[in-house]
């Protein structure tokens, strides 16, 4: 598999790659730099002030997805919907990309293709990112480095980052640190996490399987912290239809 890009944030990790299962490529990628200036009245008797500096970055590309090529392109649109409006970590290839975390402002299907049925066939899909300053990559990476430390060392107490980070007022810092020392899981009610598959219980305590499913984006309505299946989740894409009790080794972040 050839991982052309990621983009990593709380409500889990998208990708733009190009392998046997999936073909969603990278086409006509722009941004660059745009001067900003402010003029400012200036004291009577002084020269007019300009104060300059540069705005936020935008970057713009666009995806096309054919339903040729292995993959519902209707459920990939649809899967986008939980990561607009949230910041992360934007790389491509192995290398991040910019000193801060990127916003996703958009994803707009065009140009979609229908077959004779009404199923998609193809698209375009446009993506909108803006560059965000509420936290650099720096803040993050070293806040996903302490919860893993946390995540790993059962009955050890965070580190200094980890307590460090876990005050920063930022929205992205704030999601990704709830319930988080020792062994446990960093979710809490009502966070969006992705479901590995498996089957689903009808209790939190009971054997009764009611049905399983594929993978995909779902959300935690009820918790039980000490029971055999801990999660309670319902779906909210179109890749797992997910509405039920599983085992925490199903959930990730």
């Amino acid at each position: 598999m050839a991982q052309t890009a990621t983009f990593r944030t709380t409500a889990g990790t998208k990708t733009w790659e190009i392998s046997p299962n999936k073909v969603v490529d990278i086409d006509g990628l722009n941004t660059g730099f745009e001067l900003e200036a402010e003029d400012n009245s200036a004291v009577e008797g002084s020269p007019l002030l300009n104060n300059r500096g540069l705005k936020k970055k935008q970057l713009t590309f666009s995806s096309n997805l054919h339903a040729a090529l292995g993959f519902d392109v209707r459920a990939e649109f649809e899967s986008w919907k939980v990561f607009v409006g949230l910041a992360g970590i934007l790389r491509f290839g192995n290398e991040r990309f910019g000193s801060n975390s990127w916003l996703l402002t958009g994803a707009k299907a065009t140009n979609i293709q229908l077959d004779p049925s009404g199923r998609w066939r193809s698209l375009k899909l446009a993506f909108t990112f803006e560059e965000s300053s509420d936290t650099t990559v720096d803040d993050i990476e070293e806040a996903e480095a302490a919860i893993e430390a946390a995540r790993s060392a059962t009955g050890i107490g965070a580190t200094a980052s980890f307590v460090t980070a876990k005050k920063a007022p930022n929205s992205f810092l704030a999601a990704l640190f709830k319930k988080t020392t020792g062994s446990e899981l960093i979710i809490a009610l009502g966070d969006i996490v992705r479901f590995t598959g498996g089957p689903q219980y009808t209790a939190s305590t009971s054997q009764n399987v009611i049905k399983t499913s594929a993978g995909g984006l779902a959300k935690v309505t009820k918790f039980a912290k000490t029971a055999a299946h801990p999660y309670f989740l319902v779906s909210v894409d179109d890749a797992t239809d997910v509405a039920g009790w599983v085992d925490a080794a199903q959930v990730t972040v």
